[in-house]
């Protein structure tokens, strides 16, 4: 009785007494536990009761395929508490019994068990993110380390999807789908920290931001947007440690007043404050022209970090190829990635990087003198490029005509033909692949419409 097939007839233990274990709490196979930040642990717990001839239980673990730990209890019920360490490892648990033989036999196995950080995209179809040009690229950095929950189909069938996956950027809807920058973003903080990283993308592609508010008597509502990523969150047990989130939506928003989308999306913000306590920081992509044609939202996404706390940074789309005026190419989308990774890098890890890591982003405008204003982008204004052509986006509140644009250390000066009582300056790009304001690591400035200029 030694869980072995001793005599090699192919039966094992076939006279032994039958024994077993009922396991009634234990991880999923692919199950990601979150850690804590400060001690780099992830704890859980197997439970339930032994059957028949089951006396005794042990558990054992493996990391990457060593012994890690083992403990042992008595039946007939059992309740272990185990501590795993965050890091790039595999942890393999198997539940066995005895009945005083001394021979451990075997009864349940949960493999690949990882301990990381959290993260939650949502927004419309370009934090969907899927292949959209077929270009078959989207799941080539898929790796057991990088994992998701459940499913992103967009109707409230999501509860009939309760597993852990390894993540992907390829598809759109389905089991862990957490789309191509998310991807490239999630694999970028798990290489620079050495951690496994969740994703859950909720995002729905054509969507307003009017769509994804609260149900506020239920708030994870499997028939809304907001509800089914709750969801999704509170099944894999994360809701509670998430540590940032991911905005990327607007395009379906179009013209709608810069004091209306702020106070759709502050109240979502604030949900989500509420369903996630412990996020540290949220992140927003500015979209781009087309799809829609986007315009004030477009400010509002470039003020979020000064009007609201846990707005911790916001990225432009701008300063790369790959736009087809609405969606974009694999490359244009593992940039995204890149962009955002390095804001949470530095914000929630400390990690150091050099200054250029922001979006160009103006602070003021102001006259020089009669017919020349100047455009300050402060920290944000290292190694500024104005890209030939970029010259012809910016505008003046009067209407009055731009001769000459050019960059001055962290500023642009614009020199008008002449004089201008304009109030304002705005610089708005079209639709496409266009020339750019960039930064030394290629990153576009924002776009902005009426900045106010100041005498």
């Amino acid at each position: 009785c030694n869980a072995l097939d001793d005599n090699c007839d192919g039966e094992v233990d076939p006279e032994c007494p039958f024994g077993d274990v009922e396991v009634t709490v234990a991880p999923q196979t692919l199950h990601f536990y979150t850690r804590d930040v400060q001690t780099n642990l992830c704890t859980f717990t197997i439970e339930g009761n032994t059957l028949e001839a089951a006396e005794d239980v042990q558990i054992s673990i493996e990391r990457d395929g060593v012994p890690y730990s083992e403990q042992e209890s008595v039946g007939p019920s059992f309740s272990f508490d185990v501590s795993i360490e965050g890091g790039l490892h595999r942890y393999d648990v198997t539940v066995s019994w005895d009945n005083g033989t001394g021979y451990w036999k075997p009864a349940k196995t949960f493999d690949n068990i990882v301990c990381g950080d959290a993260y939650l995209i949502d927004g419309q179809s370009n934090a969907v993110a899927t292949d959209y040009h077929n270009e078959q690229l989207g799941d080539a950095e898929k790796n057991t380390f990088i994992r998701s929950y459940g499913s992103s189909v967009n109707n409230p069938n999501v509860v009939a999807h309760t597993s852990f996956h390894v993540a992907g950027g390829q598809a759109a809807y389905t089991h862990g789908a957490i789309g191509q920058w998310g991807l490239r973003m999630a694999n970028r903080i798990k290489e620079e920290q050495s951690i496994p990283i969740l994703v859950i993308n909720g995002a729905v592609g054509g969507t307003m931001v009017v769509q994804h508010q609260r149900n506020n008597a239920q708030p994870n509502d499997p028939s809304t947007i907001y509800g089914r990523l709750l969801w999704r969150a509170q099944m894999a047990n994360v809701a509670e440690s998430v540590r940032g989130i991911f905005w990327h939506q607007g395009e379906s928003d179009a013209n709608m007043a810069y004091n209306d989308y702020l106070e759709l999306w502050t109240s979502m913000y604030d949900g989500w404050l509420e369903d996630y306590p412990g996020v540290e920081g949220v992140y927003v992509f500015q979209v781009r022209s087309g799809c829609g044609n986007p315009t004030w939202n477009r400010n509002v996404q470039r003020d979020l970090p000064n009007l609201l706390e846990m707005v911790k940074g916001h990225m432009s789309t701008t300063g790369a190829d790959g736009h087809d005026g609405c969606h974009f190419y694999h490359a244009t989308y593992a940039e995204w990635g890149e962009r955002m990774a390095r804001l949470v890098n530095r914000d929630l890890y400390g990690t150091s990087y050099g200054p250029n890591i922001e979006a160009p982003d103006p602070v003021s405008a102001k006259w020089l003198n009669a017919n020349t204003l100047g455009i300050e982008f402060g920290d944000t204004g290292n190694s500024l490029t104005l890209q030939p052509g970029a010259e012809a986006y910016f505008s003046l509140s009067d209407g009055s005509t731009i001769s000459k644009v050019q960059v001055v250390n962290s500023s642009v000066v614009l020199t008008l033909a002449a004089p201008s009582n304009a109030q304002s300056v705005s610089f708005i790009e079209p639709a496409g692949d266009v020339p750019w304001l960039v930064n030394d690591l290629g990153i576009g400035s924002f776009a902005w419409y009426d900045l106010p200029i100041f005498p």
